[in-house]
């Protein structure tokens, strides 16, 4: 298991702690071999449990932060249905509700024929957290987060979703790396 890493070139030995502590030199690992071990990583079910509660809190109408803190009371109050929040859910949507109006905005300008309304709920959700991935968290090579987001897309969104989260974000990753 000494060898296995994930999308972000994470070790993801015991699939609890998706955080970087190995010498990465600025490039992506290749993705672990999930469909061989039908796992996936730390940090892309962390992924998903934040586009979850994204998800829900705008579908809900919702402050994020609310609904956080209620899958983490559910979790630690010992509902035996709710899942553990990873430390890296926490991260990104904090993130994410802390840098909304930026990353909106950046997905405003550079989504093509599309407005932010326009988009289905789960592509924004996607979005929102690969391009706070992208300016904020500098651990993720850009490579990662774009494969990260458009897996994600394929398996949540329509068939369309994965070309366009793919297209969007590495003009924004062009940009970040650029600057």
């Amino acid at each position: 298991m000494d060898g296995d890493r994930d999308a972000d070139g994470d070790r993801d030995a015991d699939g609890e702690d998706g955080s970087a502590g190995a010498d990465r030199l600025g490039a992506a690992a290749p993705p672990a071999d999930t469909q061989r071990t039908g796992r996936s990583s730390a940090r892309t079910r962390a992924r998903k449990m934040a586009l979850d509660i994204l998800f829900e809190s705008e579908m809900r109408g919702l402050p994020t932060g609310d609904t956080l803190v209620d899958r983490i009371t559910a979790a630690s109050g010992g509902d035996p249905t709710a899942r553990p929040v990873r430390p890296y859910t926490v991260t990104v949507v904090e993130g994410v509700r802390a840098q909304r109006e930026r990353v909106d905005e950046l997905i405003s300008t550079y989504a093509r024929d599309w407005t932010l309304e326009r988009m289905p709920g789960v592509d924004r959700a996607i979005l929102r957290i690969g391009v706070w991935e992208l300016l904020y968290n500098r651990d993720v090579p850009p490579s990662a987060v774009i494969s990260e987001a458009v897996g994600l897309a394929s398996s949540l969104s329509t068939d369309a979703s994965p070309g366009f989260v793919n297209g969007l974000l590495a003009r924004i990753a062009d940009l970040v790396t650029d600057v």
